[in-house]
């Protein structure tokens, strides 16, 4: 385990992959209890340090969703629409995932791609309670 963080200490800003973090689509869930697990999401993954992180927030900000729309001819607010600019911003990896509600209980599905390979590099699930302990 030391030795992923003695590498991501010696990776300068320039070094770092870019990794664009995409809205989690909702099943079941609230877009607010969504959102804030993008954020949370979001914020643990730039925390590790690995990844020059990207959040699609950020993207937003930085184009304006109607720009967005007109730049990649995509008609609505989806995420392949998002995974597309993200590679337009040089971002190697997308991460994207679904918050679903089963019952009691939440499922946090999480998938990392690498936009160069077009392939899977990760997958994780969790199951939890609440929504605060799906990123546990």
């Amino acid at each position: 385990m030391l030795l992923p963080m003695v590498v991501a200490l010696s990776l300068t800003a320039a070094e770092k992959p870019k990794l664009a973090v995409l809205d989690l689509q909702v099943s079941g869930a609230t877009a607010d209890e969504g959102t804030a697990l993008t954020d949370a999401v979001t914020q643990q993954v730039s925390k590790r340090g690995f990844f020059e992180v990207i959040a699609s927030g950020d993207i937003r900000t930085l184009l304006g969703v109607e720009r967005q729309r007109q730049l990649l001819g995509c008609s609505d607010d989806s995420s392949s629409c998002t995974a597309e600019l993200a590679g337009a911003l040089g971002a190697r990896f997308v991460l994207s995932g679904t918050l679903s509600r089963l019952g009691d209980a939440y499922q946090l599905s999480l998938q990392t791609l690498d936009t160069q390979k077009s392939q899977p590099v990760g997958r994780s699930i969790r199951i939890a309670s609440n929504v605060k302990l799906a990123l546990v």
